[in-house]
């Protein structure tokens, strides 16, 4: 908790990766908290969902500070504050299984303030 706002922390395991992308696209909400945040967060499971279903062919999520450039051959997730010569590589299918799994959390956690949580997903 901070300034009377809840911000939950979240972090990759076991990947070895030295920077935490995908922890990063998740709770990048530009300060502006979870109000603001897991709408956006479900617009971005919605972009997943559009190239899924072949409603398009690529699709992009941005946040304040990074960027998730969505297709069928899996989604780049990198920082947006320079030229992308670095990020992750992750499968659509799992993006949208934390996705989902980060948005439920997210809308629940608030009434379960500091409960630890681990998502499972192949990404």
């Amino acid at each position: 908790m901070f300034n009377g706002k809840y911000y939950p922390g979240c972090e990759s395991v076991g990947r070895t990766d030295p920077y935490d992308y995908l922890g990063c696209l998740l709770t990048d909400d530009g300060g502006l908290g979870l109000d603001h945040h897991i709408p956006w967060l479900q617009q971005g499971r919605k972009l997943c969902g559009n190239v899924l279903e072949g409603k398009s062919e690529r699709e992009c999520f941005t946040t304040e500070c990074f960027e998730a450039d969505i297709s069928a051959d899996g989604v780049w997730i990198y920082g947006n504050r320079s030229e992308p010569t670095s990020g992750i590589k992750v499968s659509l299918a799992g993006l949208t299984h934390v996705l989902d799994e980060w948005i439920e959390f997210l809308e629940n956690g608030v009434k379960r303030d500091g409960v630890h949580v681990v998502i499972h997903a192949e990404i």
